[in-house]
């Protein structure tokens, strides 16, 4: 029984992971030399760990030279992960990309609505202050470098593949710097430990449309695999952000173990669709010229957590009606078990704040970008 589920479980990954772009691009080795610079640079979510500079010198020559976008580069196969790398430059500077996407008083899922649900912080080393001065100390930064350490709670979107989202502590740290002279950051993460276990979400119409179900229902969403109990065993990702002339060039390593059974059922291509997903909304946020200043975008979005439970939950209840409205003949909307919860005006009261806030957090986002706005009254 376990063996068939397993080839059954594998083939629905197999199956889904086609819709990636990247499913037929050939697969190849990033070299071993920087195997020990990822180390290292991994190394530092440790309290008290020490940066060496010399020793990701190549990690950085790496990511900041034009890599081939028609290979698919993968890393070692730490802990049992799999990984996958993806490049692209942002038409901005990084002190942009600092005060917006590094800025304690703006939820980092603003900036990533396809890829993270929620993420807050569960403890600062030296406090908000010490992430806050990020854009300030760049100006300085032909000193020591600074590093920001801390822990992270996050919970993603819906997968691609499985429609599951999942939630986990992340041990994070920053670095921030001049290498050859330029101004480089570094975001580097490691799951602090198992993710809870999967729950079945939806994406609604296309991905970049930023339309989400999240259920709270444990399982795999595909018909069928319901009862699945999915995890993320491991991750660990670092982000390169190195100022090019007039651009931003990121360099994303991610590595990934995840699936059920303690079998990691994650490929390469999944985690470069990944990736893919968090560049184009990377993009969007911060080279759009709707996009307000990052003191706008903060009260803007700050609002939200002042407003009292009933404001939150009939906003909330306003986002659901539209999903339904824009949605009601999605097949998998319409089953029993989420057309129950969608149409249940009780369902909302149980709902945490935290999700409540988040969800409304991407309403908000819309608003501010020139999309289609819910919520005109925010912008007040």
């Amino acid at each position: 029984m376990k063996t068939v589920f397993t080839l059954a479980l594998a083939a629905f990954f197999a199956v889904a992971a086609g819709t990636a772009g990247a499913q037929n691009l050939p697969i190849a080795e990033i070299p071993a030399a920087l195997h020990p610079g990822f180390d290292h640079l991994l190394g530092l979510t440790a309290r008290g760990a020490e940066f060496v500079p010399e020793k990701i010198a190549g990690v950085l020559d790496f990511a900041a030279a034009p890599q081939d976008p028609k290979r698919l580069l993968r890393a070692d196969k730490r802990k049992g992960t799999t990984s996958a790398f993806y490049q692209f430059d942002l038409h901005t500077d990084l002190e942009q990309v600092l005060r917006l996407a590094f800025n304690p008083e703006i939820p980092a899922h603003a900036l990533m609505p396809s890829s993270v649900r929620m993420t807050r912080w569960v403890e600062i080393e030296g406090g908000e202050s010490r992430l806050a001065g990020l854009a300030d100390a760049l100006k300085n930064s032909a000193g020591a470098p600074l590093v920001v350490r801390g822990v992270e709670h996050e919970e993603i979107t819906p997968n691609l593949s499985t429609g599951t989202y999942f939630s986990y502590d992340l041990k994070r740290a920053m670095v921030l710097w001049r290498y050859q002279g330029r101004p480089v950051l570094i975001s580097i993460s490691r799951q602090a430990d198992r993710s809870s276990v999967g729950k079945q979400g939806l994406v609604l119409g296309r991905d970049n449309d930023w339309d989400y179900f999240y259920s709270g229902i444990d399982g795999v969403t595909r018909m069928g695999l319901g009862w699945v109990r999915s995890y993320m065993y491991d991750s660990f990702s670092i982000l390169v952000f190195q100022q090019l002339g007039d651009s931003v060039r990121v360099a994303g390593f991610k590595w990934l173990s995840a699936g059920s059974l303690k079998l990691n059922l994650v490929n390469e291509h999944h985690i470069h669709e990944g990736l893919v997903r968090y560049a184009r909304d990377l993009r969007e946020v911060l080279e759009s010229s709707k996009l307000p200043l990052p003191a706008e975008v903060s009260r803007v979005l700050g609002e939200i957590s002042k407003l009292a439970p009933d404001q939150l939950r009939e906003r909330y209840r306003r986002h659901l009606d539209d999903l339904a409205r824009r949605h009601g003949s999605d097949s998998a909307l319409t089953r029993d078990k989420f057309a129950d919860l969608l149409h249940d005006p009780n369902w909302v009261l149980q709902l945490p704040r935290e999700s409540l806030e988040a969800d409304l957090v991407l309403g908000y986002m819309k608003c501010l970008l020139g999309r289609t706005c819910l919520f005109p009254e925010a912008l007040r």
